[in-house]
C-alpha cells in the first residue's frame, strides 16, 4: 500500500478512540491524534530515511502512545521537530493536492497543520 489514498483508507479501519499524544515544550497542552492519523505521519517520517535514532524515539512513541518532547536532549528535541515538522507538512500537502476532502480527512489536515507550527515554533526558539 504504497498510495496515499490506499493508507488513508486503511488508517481510517483503526479504532477512532486510541490516540497518541506529542508534548511539546511551550505548549499548555499536549498535541493528540488518533493513533490511525500518527501512523500516517510516522510513514511520512520514513520517507525522509531519518538517522534510525530518530525514528526509533518516533516509533517509540507510536508504541507507548506519548511522544514527549520534553524530555529529549535540545539537540535531540530540534532534529525530532524538524522531521516531524516536515512529515506533517508533506502528509497534509498529499491530502490536499487529492481534493475533496471528507471530514476524517479534514480533521487530519487542520491536526497536521497544528503540529507543523508548533514543531516549527519549537525550531525557531533555538
Amino acid at each position: 500500500m504504497s498510495d496515499s489514498a490506499d493508507l488513508i483508507r486503511a488508517a481510517r479501519d483503526y479504532p477512532a478512540h486510541v490516540t497518541v499524544i506529542v508534548v511539546v515544550p511551550g505548549q499548555a497542552e499536549p498535541w493528540q491524534v488518533a493513533n490511525a492519523a500518527f501512523r500516517l505521519l510516522v510513514d511520512q517520517v520514513r520517507q525522509l530515511e531519518p538517522p534510525a535514532d530518530e525514528l526509533q524515539l518516533i516509533l517509540l512513541g507510536q508504541t507507548y502512545q506519548t511522544l514527549d518532547l520534553t524530555a529529549f536532549e535540545p539537540e535531540q528535541q530540534a532534529r525530532v521537530a524538524h522531521l516531524l515538522a516536515e512529515s506533517a507538512r508533506g502528509l497534509r500537502h498529499g491530502v490536499v493536492s487529492r481534493g475533496d476532502l471528507d471530514g476524517w480527512e479534514t480533521e487530519l489536515v487542520e491536526a497536521l497543520g497544528v503540529l507543523e507550527m508548533w514543531m516549527e515554533g519549537l525550531l525557531d526558539t533555538e
